[in-house]
């Protein structure tokens, strides 16, 4: 408000730029509290691609105590079943499950580890997980080890929420915005999320249209209930492609057992979708060729592994090849991000941009037991 004010403002972020406009605040505007109506959406019909989220059911095979204890087979079991439920929900011809976090008002997060722990709190706040260009460069990142036929078509950027206790929830419940009762673009504010190792772009709600907002829960969400929604989807013509959420507290409700969570992400492809809304890859293929790892299905090898008594070596199985390049997609286009953040004539604040958004993924690859135990 004023001469030379702007009411939400995340830039200049470089002293030249802020002498030169006279904005001399990295970041503007208030988070208030307003006065809603959460539904039970039990009775009501929800879909992803209209509402941008929706309840179905899907059991597991992990115990509670092992979401807590074991990252290993969280990532070898639970992953594989978050794959296939989503490809079953929404048609996909292939997902990838990257990272996941367990909530609990019994965490082991603190002001040194900020979002970055194996058990974080409840999230409180309403806001989204990504920005379009966050979900695009993520795109990137993960299809770049991928067939390049998965460089195309549509991609979903999508979480899958789920009670990981024997118990129905009774509070604290994950609140979803229906996205059908959002004006656009009025009701979004780009914004930077900044924490203690990483950085990211998202967005924020508006208040002024809060009245017009239809906000639903699920009442008593089971272990064999999980709520998808999207953090992003490529598809421009759909009515649901992005979902605010955020925990909530009922006062009034009775007491139970406290909520304990886990939500996965993951990302979605569907490379015969039309007209083609994925980033251009050619940038990441271009890295790509230049990947020189011997796999058990290149031309003119051997395929058998074994000869006679002899162990040919410099051979990778075709599983073992698929991990190293999608490993490698990701490693060369994170490269690229950091090449053009080198560029930027800003005392290396880009560069450690690009450096925090990394340190959730770099952090979760090293807890499982490999690394624990080293």
């Amino acid at each position: 408000e004023g001469p030379r004010k702007a009411p939400y403002l995340y830039l200049p972020t470089i002293a030249e730029e802020k002498e030169r406009t006279g904005r001399k605040e990295q970041m503007c505007g208030k988070t208030v509290e307003v006065e809603t109506i959460v539904r039970d959406g039990r009775n009501e019909k929800h879909s992803l691609d209209n509402h941008s989220f929706e309840l179905v059911e899907q059991e597991t095979a992990l115990t509670t105590e092992e979401f807590y204890n074991d990252q290993d087979k969280v990532k070898s079991v639970y992953y594989p079943e978050m794959e296939e439920l989503i490809k079953e929900k929404t048609g996909a011809a292939h997902v990838l499950m990257f990272h996941h976090q367990v909530r609990a008002r019994k965490n082991n997060a603190t002001p040194e580890t900020g979002t970055v722990s194996t058990i974080q709190p409840y999230a409180y706040g309403i806001h989204s997980d990504s920005h379009p260009k966050s979900a695009r460069d993520l795109f990137k990142m993960m299809a770049g080890g991928l067939d390049k036929k998965y460089h195309k078509g549509r991609f979903l950027y999508i979480n899958a929420w789920r009670n990981i206790t024997d118990e129905p929830i009774g509070n604290d419940h994950l609140a979803v915005l229906d996205e059908t009762s959002i004006v656009k673009p009025d009701d979004y504010i780009v914004s930077e999320f900044y924490d203690k190792m990483y950085s990211l772009q998202q967005y924020r709600l508006l208040d002024v249209n809060s009245n017009q907002h239809k906000w639903v829960y699920f009442s008593a969400m089971k272990k064999n209930e999980v709520l998808l929604f999207k953090q992003f989807d490529s598809d421009t013509s759909l009515p649901g492609r992005l979902c605010f959420h955020t925990a909530f507290h009922d006062p009034n409700a009775p007491e139970c057992p406290e909520r304990q969570s886990i939500e996965a992400r993951g990302m979605a492809f569907f490379p015969d979708h039309e007209p083609n809304s994925c980033p251009d890859m050619s940038e990441v293929q271009k890295s790509m060729k230049a990947l020189k790892i011997p796999s058990a299905g290149d031309e003119n090898r051997v395929k058998s592994k074994n000869l006679f008594d002899f162990n040919l070596e410099g051979i990778y199985a075709d599983e073992i090849f698929a991990d190293i390049r999608k490993n490698a997609g990701g490693a060369s286009y994170a490269r690229k991000m950091m090449d053009d953040a080198a560029k930027a004539d800003d005392s290396g604040a880009a560069i450690a941009k690009v450096m925090r958004s990394f340190m959730p993924y770099i952090v979760q690859q090293t807890q499982n037991a490999y690394y624990q135990k080293r």
